[in-house]
């Protein structure tokens, strides 16, 4: 049976997923905190064999994350969870060498389905992940940028991309880049223009339509053949 230990920094996606982890039958064990810095003495000391990591949370290193994990549990699952798609993300998670990549409107049968593959021994990506996924060589690596033009970004103008379309203004996004904000309108400029875009609003439709930032989706939220009485056992995004 499967001791699946959960880290997730939002309070109320966290305990949705603990409560739909009752579903699965593969798991006898759930765990749960909100950073890795409180999952590692669970860990070292309990060895869960699968972990279910948010990619996106403050303060942390995905890819280190998996190493602690897996110097401690050498034969233990990963499957990363997130509700974005973009190119840095995915790239990520192979780097590191993940089970699988779940997206969070991907729904609780999904879920149940990734758990008993990466278990299994085999790899489970989100269908939307997989479609952009090529094999070369033995190897999983990205494919073809749904647009170009963000492949000819630079990794710090992708960050800025992804916190202006998240809504930020530019103070705040070189706030949380650490950048001054003179720095962060030159990169913006340079961005906007290699995206031939003009505003603020192409630029977040763009990233919605690239994945870079997540769009609800009443249909994407319920699973098929799912009355709306059971949608609470739909991911929360």
């Amino acid at each position: 049976m499967i001791h699946l230990l959960l880290v997730e920094d939002q309070t109320l996606v966290r305990e949705s997923l603990i409560a739909q982890l009752r579903y699965c039958p593969q798991v006898s064990q759930v765990s749960a905190t909100p950073n890795m810095v409180a999952a590692a003495p669970i860990i070292r000391q309990q060895r869960p064999n699968l972990l279910l990591l948010d990619i996106d949370m403050p303060q942390m290193n995905a890819a280190a994350s998996v190493a602690e994990y897996r110097d401690s549990v050498p034969d233990g699952k990963v499957l990363f969870l997130s509700a974005y798609q973009h190119d840095a993300y995915i790239e990520e998670s192979l780097a590191a060498q993940v089970d699988g990549y779940l997206l969070k409107h991907d729904g609780l049968n999904k879920l149940r389905r990734a758990i008993e593959v990466v278990c299994d021994g085999g790899l489970y990506f989100s269908g939307d992940i997989l479609s952009r996924l090529t094999a070369e060589n033995g190897t999983l690596k990205i494919g073809q940028p749904k647009n170009a033009a963000i492949a000819s970004l630079t990794p710090r103008e992708r960050e800025l991309l992804l916190l202006l379309g998240r809504g930020n203004c530019l103070k705040e996004a070189a706030a949380q880049m650490g950048i001054t904000y003179k720095t962060a309108d030159n990169q913006k400029a340079s961005l906007m223009r290699k995206l031939g875009i003009h505003d603020r609003v192409a630029l977040a439709l763009l990233a919605v339509r690239e994945g870079l930032i997540p769009v609800y989706n009443e249909d994407l939220e319920r699973e098929p053949n799912t009355s709306p009485a059971r949608e609470t056992q739909s991911m929360i995004s």
